[in-house]
């Protein structure tokens, strides 16, 4: 699992049957992936997935990861007291600048709570 290697030759991305050098209604050449492009993959392909990832019990959790766009506010990652401090301080205070998977400008400051709104319909 990875990203090196060389960029495939062709294939299918956000604007349809895609090769090097194909270009837009405008002229400028679509790179090979949309520059905010996502990714999934099956947990069971990572090597440290817990090995009771099915158990109908669960498995414990140790902590959640909330992520913005911000570039110059809020520290990288900051540890919260406790549950309630971590969703209501940290998660739901989350400020994020939009980015190109937002319609309207990119870079701009929104409240956006636990940065997820943009992926919600």
């Amino acid at each position: 699992i990875g990203k090196d290697g060389e960029v495939p030759k062709k294939g299918v991305n956000h604007s349809g049957e895609w090769s090097p050098g194909k270009r837009d209604a405008e002229g400028r050449e679509i790179p090979p992936s949309h520059r905010n492009a996502r990714f999934t993959l099956d947990l069971g392909l990572l090597e440290n997935t817990d090995s009771r990832l099915h158990d109908p019990r669960g498995v414990v959790v140790g902590g959640i990861i909330y992520g913005g766009r911000d570039s110059d506010t809020w520290v990288p990652l900051e540890e919260a007291f406790d549950w309630t401090h971590g969703i209501i301080t940290n998660g739901a205070s989350l400020e994020s600048e939009t980015t190109a998977a937002t319609l309207g400008e990119e870079g701009v400051r929104k409240f956006n709570l636990m940065s997820n709104l943009d992926f919600l319909s």
